[in-house]
């Protein structure tokens, strides 16, 4: 509501709440020897309680971070900053300056000791494991001291791109030895590939595409994992006839309608058509469009509301240039990434960009050229 809307009514009213989380959070990570929370944050006997404080949950291979692993521990902990971050950004726009100083403080001090608990400097990556949702998180979440991100950019690249057994796994998910009675297919290896794969669970999906998207901005990896109709990945689930999103990507699960893997959707608006907030404005009074011009796509048309009106980021490709064709809703501004590299090959609405009206030219950046516009319709054209 604060980021897309600019509601702060909402946040300031569910305040109080967010503060007794949070304090539930503290207390239980200052009993802590390392200063990071532990399973025995809820205290109960009932036998639903195995579900509490549980990780990432059913990642290709029916992989499930139970509540007394330590990769629970490392995605709980790396929750619990993320609360605290966020808490931090909406304690801001509240004006309730104690409580940044209060809520970073923590934050600082929570990303040291899940660093010191859980990074192994011996492979560069967190845990023993390697996968993608115990690096992202700590990425996402400024765990990872800034001389250590490279390193471990590195290892999830490696991570997502490196050759995987994926039909061991897809034999290893729950229900796929032999004909499932629930479903009206068989295993077949011909449903596997290579990666690169999203290899995490529905709780661990959302981080990693957020981190993909917004930070590492890896879209043409994520292209790369979407855009085939193998195990796992979702073009599987349309071969294989879903209507529902199933819990796990093997889609032979106990439950085949969850609320799993939707966050997918974010991906068309923010990474392919590029529409994002600007994390110094909420509501979209000033806004980010940044398309990515990913594998054989040669276009690709997205709009979202805003309080203001439509916003639009309509693009295609071919023949030596890229068109984007953009439309700025009243009373708002927006930085826009065209590609390109050289100011003089880009035209917007056939003139010189460098001279149009509303339009201002800020930089190169890493073969992008930035402006800044002013409300309206523009079409800008790059040339190679």
């Amino acid at each position: 509501m604060l980021r897309h809307l600019g509601d702060r009514r909402v946040v300031a009213e569910a305040y109080p709440n967010y503060q007794k989380w949070l304090e539930l959070l503290h207390a239980n990570a200052s009993r802590s020897a390392d200063g990071v929370i532990t399973q025995d944050l809820y205290e109960s006997k009932s036998h639903h309680s195995r579900w509490f404080f549980i990780g990432d949950w059913r990642a290709p291979g029916e992989r499930r971070e139970w509540r007394d692993s330590p990769e629970a521990a490392l995605f709980n902990n790396c929750t619990y900053a993320l609360n605290l971050k966020m808490m931090t950004d909406i304690a801001a726009a509240l004006r309730r300056d104690d409580d940044v100083t209060l809520y970073s403080g923590r934050l600082d001090r929570l990303r040291e000791a899940i660093h010191a608990k859980f990074f192994n400097a011996e492979k560069n990556i967190y845990l023993d494991t390697r996968r993608q949702v115990h690096l992202a998180f700590p990425l996402l979440t400024g765990v990872v001291p800034e001389e250590l991100e490279p390193a471990i950019l590195a290892s999830l690249k490696e991570a997502m791109t490196e050759p995987v057994d994926t039909a061991g796994l897809l034999a290893n998910s729950e229900g796929w030895s032999g004909a499932n009675p629930k479903l009206e297919w068989t295993p077949s290896p011909e449903w596997t590939q290579p990666a690169p794969f999203l290899d995490v669970g529905s709780s661990g999906l959302p981080v990693l595409l957020q981190y993909l998207i917004e930070d590492a901005e890896w879209n043409d990896v994520l292209y790369g994992a979407i855009n085939k109709t193998t195990f796992p990945g979702y073009g599987f689930f349309l071969e294989r006839g879903q209507t529902t999103w199933p819990e796990s990507w093997g889609a032979a699960s106990y439950s085949r309608i969850h609320t799993c893997f939707t966050g997918i959707a974010a991906w068309f608006i923010k990474g392919i058509g590029g529409i994002r907030t600007a994390p110094t404005h909420h509501g979209y009074s000033h806004f980010i469009i940044k398309p990515h011009l990913v594998g054989d796509l040669s276009y690709a048309n997205t709009s979202i509301p805003s309080p203001y009106g439509p916003i639009v980021s309509n693009w295609k490709c071919g023949d030596g240039e890229a068109q984007l064709h953009i439309e700025i809703p009243p009373n708002t501004t927006a930085t826009v990434y065209v590609p390109g590299s050289d100011i003089e090959n880009v035209t917007e609405s056939g003139g010189p960009a460098r001279d149009a009206e509303g339009v201002r030219f800020l930089r190169v950046e890493d073969d992008r050229l930035v402006f800044e516009v002013e409300s309206g319709t523009y079409e800008f054209v790059s040339k190679n």
